[in-house]
Formats: structure tokens, C-alpha cells, sequence
């Protein structure tokens, strides 16, 4: 299996589905409405990106092998501006951009997806994200953030498999 992201699509839904499959959350395990939103979202921030390096139609199907290197930037590094990596590269704990569904800043998608739902009660965790871990024979990725609600009602930091 490749480190990276590939795809034989030509067209950009096409590139998207595959490079989703690849890097999560898989389009084949979300409801349509959760699966258009994410979509959306993606494409939303790819044509912002676009357009500001001069890219003209950067929806246009033509365009399929920049918005996959930039897609696969955004998957693997988790930036939405392709090749340009956060400020704080390692002012963090865990993996930047890999948020806990108990954080303000992940997504109502992400959320739902990784829950179920969103979580009633969320907090900002700053600068603390989800890094991979083991937990017995499983590998996830568990929050590494100390106030974390979840963490306050369990007595364990939040792990997703």
C-alpha cells in the first residue's frame, strides 16, 4: 500500500472518493447528507486555494490532478492550504489537525461521524490533538488533552478506533 493517497480517477468527485477511502472517513460508511456536507466542505476550501494561486475553473474536472496534490496535502498534513505547513509546527501535542470530537474546533461532521453525534458538552483544546496509540491489541488515536469533557466524565482519555 502506497504512504500517500493515489488515485486513477480523472475526474474530481472521483479523486475525492478515492483519496477518502484511502485517508478517512470513508465515504462508503456515511449517510448521503454527511457524505455531500464533507464533500462540500473539501471543495469549498480546495477552490479557496485555487484561486488564490491564480488557478482559473479550479472546479472544472480538468483540474483533477491539482486538486489531488492538494487534496493529498490536506489529508496527509492536515492544512487546507497546500504546501504551506501550520505556524507552530511543533508547538502541538499529537497529531496537528487531528482533532478530539470533544474539541471546539472539530467539525459537527467529523464529530457525528467518530461519535455519532455531537458531543453535548465540547471545550478548546488548544494546541492538544489526537495522536495514534495503542490500547491492548488495538490502534486508534487517543486525545492527549488533560481537560478534556470526555476525559472529566469517564476517568479515560477519549480513543477512537
Amino acid at each position: 500500500m502506497p504512504k500517500c493517497p493515489t488515485s486513477d480517477n480523472t475526474t474530481i468527485s472521483g479523486v475525492w472518493e478515492d483519496f477518502r477511502d484511502y485517508c478517512g472517513p470513508r465515504p462508503g460508511s456515511m449517510n448521503i447528507a454527511c457524505k455531500e456536507e464533507l464533500y462540500n466542505e473539501d471543495l469549498d476550501f480546495y477552490s479557496i486555494w485555487a484561486t488564490e494561486q491564480g488557478i482559473a475553473d479550479p472546479l472544472n474536472d480538468s483540474n483533477y490532478k491539482v486538486f489531488g496534490k492538494w487534496f493529498s496535502w490536506k489529508l496527509t498534513i492536515g492544512t487546507n492550504s497546500g504546501a504551506n505547513l501550520p505556524d507552530r509546527t511543533r508547538d502541538h501535542v499529537g497529531i496537528s489537525g487531528v482533532f478530539c470530537p470533544y474539541d471546539t474546533n472539530c467539525s459537527s461532521i467529523r464529530a457525528t461521524h467518530m461519535t455519532g453525534s455531537v458531543p453535548a458538552v465540547q471545550s478548546d483544546h488548544g494546541d492538544y490533538y489526537m495522536k495514534i496509540e495503542a490500547r491492548g491489541s488495538k490502534w486508534g488515536f487517543g486525545c492527549t488533552y488533560s481537560g478534556c469533557q470526555y476525559l472529566l466524565d469517564t476517568g479515560h482519555a477519549y480513543f477512537y478506533v
